[in-house]
């Protein structure tokens, strides 16, 4: 009767204990497919991201250093009762790539590529690595509407390949108790980028979300990604830096002093021919153009 009695239990305990790890299967999967994540819904909106903007992109002259620039701000607004800051902020920038008008390499093999030297930013801690190809910013928040500068030194070798080298951008934070992970198109393939775009639907850029009280929120944008494919929540901008030689400025000095001189021509002989001007300066003009004349005879 005991031994009946444990293996009746025991056999509801398993079964409900089946039971229980189908039932959470089964909403979890449901919830992946038809629920709406209305938090990941605004952060990864293309009018919500941080916005990076003010860009100074330099021209460095091989030898020689310049400053990237850019500023950063915070454009969440997602319900009254809730934290808008952006904490636990970093940010990667990373030189990658490298091109000209012929070819395009991977920084792994550009040797003597420019180097970040420093960085500055208000309340950040920053931190190189990668052979001086990566920098890291941090900041313990970043509020709502709030901007932050961005400010990057490098450094070119005198041996410096000269063309436009590519840096992209890795951005990761905490929103309202999540963390949350940006990057920029170079961190992904042409193909992942290819299947991100091809199954979109909805070629209008229609942007369908569920705004923070429940309604309906119809948006428009440029493009659409599925962020789900690149395993993202949201893409934010690469940018570019050139390292190029001056163009010299000395033979845009000689045609203009060559055009001064022609003008100036022009007007004596206008003054000489029209208006009897200068009769001296015609008449030696004159005696050296039938030397020249002479002279073509004799040669012939």
């Amino acid at each position: 009767m005991d031994k009946r009695f444990c293996s009746y239990h025991f056999r509801f305990f398993r079964q409900s204990l089946i039971f229980i790890i189908i039932f959470v299967l089964v909403s979890s999967t449901s919830y992946g497919s038809n629920g709406s994540d209305t938090l990941r819904d605004h952060v990864s909106q293309p009018g919500n991201i941080p916005d990076f903007h003010d860009y100074h992109t330099p021209t460095i002259v091989p030898g020689s250093t310049g400053k990237l620039k850019f500023t950063i701000t915070n454009r969440y607004n997602y319900s009254e009762d809730s934290s808008d800051s952006m904490s636990n902020v970093s940010l990667i920038v990373d030189i990658y790539r490298f091109s000209t008008l012929e070819e395009i390499k991977d920084i792994g093999s550009i040797s003597h590529s420019p180097k970040i030297i420093e960085g500055k930013s208000n309340e950040s801690t920053i931190t190189i690595t990668n052979n001086q190809l990566t920098i890291e910013f941090r900041w313990p928040e970043i509020n709502k509407d709030e901007s932050i500068p961005v400010e990057v030194n490098l450094k070119s070798s005198s041996e410096s390949p000269q063309g436009r080298y590519f840096i992209r951008k890795h951005l990761n934070f905490l929103f309202n108790g999540r963390y949350f992970d940006m990057k920029s198109r170079g961190y992904f393939t042409d193909s992942q980028w290819e299947r991100a775009s091809e199954n979109i639907t909805d070629q209008e850029g229609q942007y369908n979300v569920t705004g923070p009280d429940g309604e309906n929120i119809t948006k428009y944008v440029e493009g659409k990604l599925d962020l789900n494919i690149l395993g993202v929540d949201g893409i934010i901008p690469d940018t570019s830096i050139r390292v190029l030689e001056p163009i010299p400025i000395w033979p845009l000095y000689v045609l203009i002093g060559f055009a001064v001189f022609f003008a100036i021509l022009a007007v004596v002989f206008y003054y000489m021919d029209e208006k009897g001007k200068f009769p001296g300066t015609k008449k030696k003009l004159d005696e050296l153009g039938d030397k020249v004349k002479n002279f073509r005879y004799r040669r012939e």
